[in-house]
């Protein structure tokens, strides 16, 4: 469980700071 959240968290911020670029 906790993997899949960090995977989850490092591919939303990478979608959140592709969108702020």
């Amino acid at each position: 469980m906790p993997s899949n959240f960090a995977t989850m968290k490092v591919i939303l911020g990478s979608f959140v700071a592709s969108i702020k670029s």
